[in-house]
């Protein structure tokens, strides 16, 4: 058979959406699952049939592992009540005059004197001229939110979005109810890429007019948030969005670019591949 995995992946994909279309209790999948492996034995015994059943036990697979996605969350069994939350920033997603998006992780909850221990990410959007730094640890309070489907076929789904992301909660607040307890909580790793960030920056600043450095920190970093809206719209309107993200193609770039530096400088194709897929 060629190209099998694709044979595969369909029945996976199709369950995916199905079951995120229309909820099915796990009960219900997990009786299925377990009568399509009894058929799929018999099947292969008989020789008959066992594509179509092979087909439907994918199928389910890919419901029930989209149910379990979904019951990973914690902060779910919150949503609408008011409640304190504590945890580190983690991301700046959105960085507005008048209001704030950050990805907030390692996440506390406090809610009727019970503490919680979650660890679980939550977007928090600030209203205000407040702003927060990645490695602040904050405490604030607020309304736990479901983010909302969207209702508009073939548009964006936020939602979605998010949940594939293991975000299912958010929050907004005033800035004024963010509180800083402490600064810096970052680990080796996380301070070692905003350096880098940060010499990426300076680097281009420093050499390049305004209009240009913006170009190349958004084309190296995958942020179009350093262009203009203008630009990012021209961009967009010429087919082009993809360069400016962090793709398939610049992993591409940067791997065939160490492979052969390391072949040229006497490491054998084998293990230039294995240095190469460790780094990336």
């Amino acid at each position: 058979m060629k190209r099998p995995f694709v044979y595969l992946i369909i029945p996976l994909v199709l369950g995916i959406y199905f079951c995120y279309s229309f909820r099915i209790e796990n009960i219900y999948l997990f009786i299925t699952l377990i009568i399509l492996l009894i058929g799929l034995v018999v099947s292969i015994i008989r020789q008959k049939w066992y594509g179509v059943i092979l087909f439907s036990l994918i199928f389910v697979l890919g419901g029930l592992i989209t149910n379990l996605k979904f019951e990973d969350s914690r902060l779910i069994n919150f949503k609408d009540k008011n409640a304190e939350l504590e945890g580190i920033v983690k991301e700046i997603v959105c960085d507005e005059e008048n209001y704030n998006k950050y990805l907030i992780d390692n996440t506390k909850l406090i809610y009727d004197r019970d503490l919680y221990d979650i660890s679980e990410k939550v977007i928090l959007k600030t209203i205000g001229e407040k702003k927060l730094n990645i490695g602040d640890r904050i405490v604030f309070e607020g309304t736990i939110r479901e983010p909302n489907e969207n209702t508009n076929p073939g548009l964006f789904d936020y939602k979605l979005y998010l949940n594939a992301n293991n975000i299912f909660t958010t929050l907004s607040i005033k800035d004024t109810n963010a509180k800083v307890i402490s600064r810096n909580n970052l680990s080796k790793v996380e301070k070692l890429s905003l350096d880098f960030k940060a010499r990426i920056e300076d680097l281009f600043d420093n050499h390049f007019n305004s209009e240009h450095s913006s170009l190349m920190k958004s084309m190296l970093l995958g942020d179009s948030d350093y262009l203009d809206d203008n630009i990012v719209n021209r961009f967009r309107e010429l087919g082009l969005s993809h360069v400016l993200a962090v793709s398939g193609l610049h992993i591409g770039i940067i791997s065939l670019f160490l492979i052969y530096t390391l072949c040229f400088i006497g490491f054998n194709r084998k293990t230039a591949i294995i240095i190469t897929v460790v780094f990336i």
